[in-house]
């Protein structure tokens, strides 16, 4: 009887404990590209290519040439988060290399709000001219289909970035459809030809795989683990006594 009922404890324990975090793998992650240069790989203009195969995610802007703009796309499946309500979030990822002149730069990040059509926008079907929220026009988004989340610094130095902010969890508590897009814009300060270049690992890098999305819970949750913990003494001193 000892055994069973610490066992149940233990149980609850892992289930509660299950819902504490969650660390979130991205569903769908790559870049387009501006510009009606021919692609080298392809063969078709650049804001017609797809480039959802590729082991990187380029960012890069330029006020420039068009065919120097890579906008970065991810997405996250929200179904596997597991917390209701969430109080901190971040999005890592790593750095493989950059063309960074000026250090540091700034990418922009904006979440595609859920009333815009293609949420399930296409990995290996997404390009320049169809991205949902993209501002075919330049290096931007179309404002009134994204809501900016906040920035973040990357360096010349391949190492892993985080991005957090307090609009960053409004977005995701607010999210519906349990499909969270984020686009990623590169900084402008470089030059007219955006040497300014970052390459981000996607899922396709065998190495260091692709971006992920860190959630905490609101402390209600952490204080729900709490208690069941000090029940586990309880019950634990218990039949230890008798």
């Amino acid at each position: 009887m000892k055994q069973k009922v610490i066992l149940s404890v233990f149980g609850l324990m892992a289930g509660v404990a299950a819902t504490s975090a969650s660390v979130i793998g991205v569903d769908a992650d790559t870049y387009v590209k501006g510009g009606t240069a021919t692609d080298s790989v392809s063969g078709i203009q650049n804001n017609n290519t797809n480039y959802g195969t590729r082991n990187t995610m380029e960012v890069k802007a330029t006020d420039g040439k068009a065919k120097y703009i890579n906008k970065g796309y991810l997405r996250f499946d929200l179904a596997t988060m597991t917390a209701p309500a969430e109080v901190n979030a971040s999005i890592n990822l790593t750095l493989l290399n950059s063309g960074v002149y000026i250090n540091p730069l700034t990418v922009t990040v904006y979440g595609l709000l859920e009333s815009v059509e293609g949420q399930d926008w296409g990995e290996t079907s997404i390009t320049f001219n169809n991205a949902p929220g993209n501002d075919t026009a330049g290096s931007g988004v179309v404002a009134a289909d994204t809501v900016l989340l906040g920035t973040f610094e990357v360096s010349d130095v391949a190492s892993d970035y985080s991005f957090n902010s307090a609009a960053l969890v409004n977005f995701l508590n607010a999210d519906t459809d349990d499909l969270a897009t984020f686009i990623l814009i590169g900084d402008t300060a470089g030059d007219s030809y955006g040497y300014g270049a970052m390459s981000f690992s996607t899922k396709e890098n065998s190495t260091y795989g692709g971006a992920v999305l860190d959630t905490i819970p609101e402390p209600g949750t952490m204080g729900l683990i709490s208690a069941v913990g000090a029940s586990l003494l309880f019950i634990r001193r218990v039949f230890m006594i008798s």
